[in-house]
C-alpha cells in the first residue's frame, strides 16, 4: 500500500497578453507517472508557485510538465523545480543548457518532445518574463510539448516537498 506524503511545488507562467492575440492563454498540465494531477492556465502577470501533495507506493516517480493548450502556439513556462533537502532533481533551474532562439531537441536531464525552449530571464522576445530565480526558464511552446524527469531514491514513508516555478 502507498505510504509517505510528497508535496510538489513549482513556479509557472504564461505569455503576457500584450505579446499575444486575443486567444486564451496556454494551459499547463502537471503529471506524476502519466497521471494528470493538475491542469490550469498559469498567470500571465506574475510567476505562481503551485503545490501538490501525493502519497506514492514506490521509491521512484516520473514528473512531467506538458503544454495541453487547446490552441497550438500558446507557450507555458516552468522554472525552479525542487525537492527541498535533497539532490534528487537534476537541472531543476534549467541552467545547464544555453538559451535557444528556436525549438531544441534536448534539455539536459529532462526527457521530452515537442517545441521546448530555454529562455533567458527578461528576454524582450518573451515580453521580459522573469521568474525571479536563476537566469533561465523552460518554455513549452505548443500543444503537446512536454518535459519529464525520473526521480529515484525516494524513501517510502518519508514526507518530501518538491517545488517549482
Amino acid at each position: 500500500s502507498p505510504v509517505g506524503t510528497y508535496t510538489i511545488y513549482y513556479l509557472q507562467a504564461a505569455r503576457i497578453p500584450a505579446c499575444e492575440s486575443c486567444l486564451p492563454d496556454g494551459t499547463l498540465g502537471f503529471y506524476i507517472d502519466d497521471v494528470l494531477i493538475w491542469s490550469g492556465q498559469p498567470s500571465v502577470t506574475t510567476w505562481a508557485q503551485n503545490t501538490h501533495t501525493f502519497t506514492p507506493g514506490k521509491t521512484s516517480i516520473v514528473i512531467k510538465f506538458k503544454n495541453i493548450s487547446v490552441y497550438g502556439d500558446r507557450a507555458v513556462f516552468v522554472d525552479n523545480v525542487r525537492l527541498p533537502g535533497t539532490a534528487l532533481f537534476t537541472n531543476w533551474d534549467f541552467e545547464s543548457d544555453p538559451a535557444s532562439n528556436g525549438c531544441i531537441g534536448t534539455v539536459s536531464s529532462w526527457a521530452g518532445a515537442g517545441c521546448r525552449m530555454i529562455v533567458n530571464q527578461n528576454d524582450a522576445g518573451w515580453c521580459g518574463l522573469d521568474s525571479g530565480d536563476s537566469n533561465k526558464f523552460l518554455a513549452l511552446k505548443e500543444n503537446g510539448a512536454f518535459a519529464e524527469q525520473s526521480i529515484t531514491g525516494l524513501t517510502v514513508g518519508y514526507t518530501y516537498i518538491v517545488t517549482y516555478k
